[in-house]
């Protein structure tokens, strides 16, 4: 969390938080939108499920999900 120049915690502006939910909530319809074209192709999807595990875990880069279209 952010601090004050006087050493307290400072609360971030509604602003701020509105911006954190605004990018968030696109970043879910991005999912979901990949999510959804995924589905089109099952075994496309299943990839792309596992590459984005192994990325999330620290196994992979996201070079290696781009190179194989999942991202």
């Amino acid at each position: 969390m952010p601090v004050s120049a006087d050493g307290w915690p400072r609360r971030p502006s509604m602003e701020e938080e509105r911006l954190r939910a605004a990018e968030a909530a696109e970043q879910a319809r991005q999912d979901a939108e990949r999510d959804r074209q995924a589905e089109k192709d099952p075994a496309s999807s299943l990839k792309c499920i596992e590459l984005r595990r192994r990325i999330g875990r620290g196994g992979l880069t996201l070079g290696h999900a781009q190179s194989e279209g999942c991202l």
